[in-house]
């Protein structure tokens, strides 16, 4: 199970560890295995418990990838492209929530489309359970249509692009723009407090 970004060692149980090998079959040997890779852990609280898990951040970036798909209920078998599938795993989980609620609503639509209905039911169907517009299923349906299933996922994934890169401000600049706050915080302060003078 997946914790606030904490995850416990059964749920790595299977997957690549990143070196070669799979995780073993066990949430103990997988323990053991973490111990053995030098991945560091740390003891969560889990139904009543206490269980040794990782931060996603320290495990190989296949391990991620696969724990993302798993998530997901991707099998390799269903041929994922591993360039979305990487973008994804590496996402903020803000993004990736994103994602999965567009996939929540373009699945509705897909299961409403596979039962005979009309694709305008399955955005009303969708909207009524996920409380999504109907411009925002319909841009998402209109997204995946032509996109393997196994990709819905990270293809639904915003477009986002962090910001340029940071401008030069000289040291005049800066000065001139510090003295103008400057005055207009000493012209606040002075200014008298209660009942505007009509």
């Amino acid at each position: 199970m997946t914790f606030s970004g904490i995850i416990t060692a059964s749920t790595l149980v299977g997957l690549p560890a990143g070196n070669g090998s799979t995780f073993p079959s066990t949430a103990r040997r997988v323990r053991t295995a973490l111990d053995r890779l030098g991945i560091p852990t740390h003891e969560v609280q889990v139904n009543g418990g206490v269980a040794r898990a990782v931060d996603p951040v320290d495990l190989h970036r296949i391990t991620r990838l696969a724990l993302a798909q798993r998530n997901a209920g991707i099998a390799p078998e269903d041929a994922p492209s591993p360039d979305l599938w990487v973008r994804f795993s590496e996402a903020s989980p803000k993004i990736q929530a994103h994602a999965r609620r567009l996939f929540e609503a373009v699945s509705i639509v897909d299961r409403a489309v596979s039962e005979g209905r009309s694709i305008a039911k399955g955005i009303e169907a969708a909207m009524a359970k996920t409380k999504q517009s109907e411009a925002t299923v319909s841009r998402a349906w209109k997204a995946v249509r032509d996109v393997p299933r196994a990709d819905w996922l990270p293809t639904l994934m915003p477009a986002y692009k962090p910001g340029g890169e940071r401008a030069e401000v000289s040291e005049e600049a800066m000065s001139f723009f510090l003295g103008l706050l400057k005055d207009a915080s000493a012209r606040y302060l002075t200014l008298p407090l209660g009942p505007n003078p009509v």
